[in-house]
């Protein structure tokens, strides 16, 4: 699996599998607090979804810089250590 069919799959997974379905009984502001309620969870679902899928490969480019400029610095550092 290549990493991007890996992140379309992590935002596309099931979103509703973890509320119960019910029904909902009260007066109408009850309801719609209910509404709001569901709404905002599944706004705050898709964003920490979006943030991962964001951030993952920034955080993967960061570490081979990292990585990059550890390995340049190592070979200077032998370069020195060999012209002594």
């Amino acid at each position: 699996m290549r990493y991007r069919d890996a992140m379309v799959m992590a935002i596309r997974a099931p979103w509703f599998y973890y509320i119960k379905r019910d029904s909902v009984c009260g007066h109408g502001f009850e309801i719609m607090l209910y509404g709001i309620k569901l709404i905002l969870s599944y706004i705050a679902l898709f964003l920490l979804r979006a943030l991962v899928a964001i951030l993952f490969p920034l955080s993967a480019f960061l570490i081979m810089y990292i990585n990059k400029k550890n390995i340049e610095h190592q070979k200077a550092a032998m370069k020195d250590w060999l012209h002594r």
